[in-house]
């Protein structure tokens, strides 16, 4: 059974979609396929870590390797300059205004 999409539907908010809400569609693409590896629970403390990256540019790794993992690979962190050089990484708020 195919289900037909429909134009007005709005999708309920989450913290996914307050995450794309900073990115732009580049660097969407770059996450989403992470995003998809990951469980939910996984999903969601992904992007609280993001959002909070991208809002204070402070990191705080939490417990689980696989997330931390999956934060080092979207943003570069501790990396150097040279690594950043790719424009879908995801970088702090106060970095991409420069």
């Amino acid at each position: 059974m195919k289900r037909e999409k429909k134009d007005n539907f709005d999708y309920p908010r989450s913290v996914q979609s307050d995450l794309f809400g900073y990115l732009n569609p580049a660097q969407q693409e770059f996450v989403r396929p992470v995003l998809r590896a990951l469980k939910k629970l996984a999903q969601v403390e992904l992007c609280c870590m993001l959002l909070d990256y991208i809002e204070t540019g402070e990191v705080e790794l939490g417990n689980d390797i696989v997330v931390g993992g999956a934060f080092l690979f979207l943003t570069r962190f501790g990396m150097g300059e040279a690594a950043k050089a790719d424009p879908r990484i995801v970088r702090p708020l106060c970095l991409q205004q420069s």
